[in-house]
């Protein structure tokens, strides 16, 4: 129907591939894309035409970190909020329709975790984890609503899964010898209900929340295989663990789990507390995959650094 494309200058150090890290944002008849030399566009949905765009880490003067701009943008009130990392510039704020910077707040530096937006304590709440910690802010404002330090010790580390929010409480999960947490805002400050190193450090994967328990690849892609995980929500206990799964991504689907495994394998499991009980498993992608699929009417669209497949899984 339409295509849309522009010139981007990123070159991984790595040898990964070049991007882009974000998940398009869609609002309305807007469509947001974040590429990984921090290319902010808007675009109209009907027709492709870009809306504006902002050059983040030109206009702020950011470096582009290990592996690029990662943060998926999220819409808030008609403004995309993005961890940007600048100076006063650590979360801003664009109007949806102008792309005009609305508001500007802290001095955290740009992590690769995407953020939510979530009611705590009765009000709207953007929660992020930066490269610095755990931030709450108020979407319409860029008030500081709490902040708590999440960091590992090691410069050469990354943080990337997404916060949790349920019930009043957030969880965060990250490697490199920090771990987990699960944190609970008071008016301005935060509570710990639990931290260790030794439940779910989930190097860039998301969990996914099941009922009363996690479920994630703890450990990294380059250590020892991750072992894939059922750890409770309130207490960080571990359930069960199953080696040598190795880093997955997640979607909880009627009433069972589906994980895309970093070797391109797709598994079906129980989302149970009682034990790992498998019900299948194929090879849909090469090695590595390491892109969120997306699930939608029964297919489930997934990618590798080579290719897209849409692969049906309706009973017949």
């Amino acid at each position: 129907m339409w295509a849309f494309g522009y010139r981007a200058k990123y070159r991984d150090d790595f040898g990964f591939d070049e991007g882009p890290r974000a998940t398009p944002t869609g609002a309305g008849d807007t469509v947001v894309t974040l590429g990984a030399n921090g290319d902010l566009h808007a675009l109209d949905l009907a027709t492709g035409k870009a809306r504006w765009h902002r050059a983040l880490l030109a206009e702020y003067r950011v470096e582009k970190g290990f592996f690029g701009v990662a943060c998926s943008p999220v819409v808030a009130d008609g403004k995309v909020l993005v961890n940007v990392g600048g100076k006063g510039a650590g979360v801003v704020a664009f109007d949806l329709t102008t792309g005009k910077e609305v508001w500007k707040a802290t001095d955290d530096a740009a992590g690769y975790s995407s953020p939510v937006v979530a009611r705590l304590d009765g009000k709207a709440t953007a929660v992020f984890l930066t490269r610095d910690g755990l931030v709450g802010l108020d979407p319409a404002t860029g008030a500081v609503r709490f902040a708590q330090p999440f960091k590992p010790r090691i410069r050469e580390s990354v943080n990337a899964a997404t916060p949790l929010v349920k019930d009043g409480d957030i969880f965060l999960t990250v490697s490199y010898g920090l771990g987990a947490a699960l944190f609970r805002p008071k008016a301005d400050a935060v509570e710990e209900v639990w931290a260790n190193d030794k439940s779910l450090s989930c190097q860039y994967n998301t969990p996914v929340r099941v009922g009363d328990y996690l479920y994630g690849a703890h450990g990294r892609a380059d250590a020892a295989p991750a072992e894939l995980r059922c750890v409770e929500w309130k207490t960080g206990a571990v359930k069960w663990g199953q080696p040598r799964f190795g880093p997955a991504s997640l979607i909880a689907v009627d009433g069972g789990l589906l994980a895309l495994t970093e070797r391109g394998e797709l598994v079906r499991f129980d989302a149970s507390p009682m034990a790992y009980t498998e019900r299948g498993r194929a090879v849909i992608l090469g090695a590595p995959t390491r892109a969120a699929p997306a699930l939608s009417d029964g297919r489930l669209f997934a990618r590798d650094g080579a290719k897209l497949v849409c692969v049906n899984l309706k009973r017949p």
